[in-house]
């Protein structure tokens, strides 16, 4: 073997480790993003399932349930905790009743996500 093949050779495999390490980059930032895609995919499903949740509650107080005592928790559907405080309305608000309900759910990994509504009901909610 001459000189010029045996560098043709070795430039050949010097430039298919480049290409092939380049490739390798290319899909571990390809992995890397898609795994942060899910987790704010599965994050946003959360939240959204907490807001449901929360406007589910909200609707039956609005279509005549009792609210219960303050500081009362309630499970629905799907392990979310609800948590329902409820004060006199101030101000020009006087005459209604403002209803915090706070929800969580448990994301895994130990971290909770929360989602909080408020709304003015009628006093007549009231238990």
């Amino acid at each position: 073997m001459n000189r010029t093949a045996q560098q043709r050779r070795a430039f050949i495999i010097i430039e298919l480790a480049a290409s092939l390490g380049l490739l390798a980059l290319l899909a571990f930032l390809l992995g890397s993003m898609m795994v942060s895609y899910q987790r704010a995919d599965a994050y946003y499903m959360t939240q959204r399932r907490l807001q449901l949740a929360i406007e589910g509650q909200m609707e039956s107080f609005r279509a005549g349930q009792a609210l219960p005592d303050t500081g009362s928790t309630v499970t629905a559907p799907g392990k979310v905790t609800l948590t329902i405080h409820h004060r006199p309305g101030a101000g020009e608000w006087r005459g209604l009743v403002l209803v915090e309900i706070f929800a969580s759910l448990d994301a895994g990994r130990g971290r909770p996500v929360t989602a909080r509504v408020l709304a003015y009901l009628p006093p007549e909610r009231l238990p």
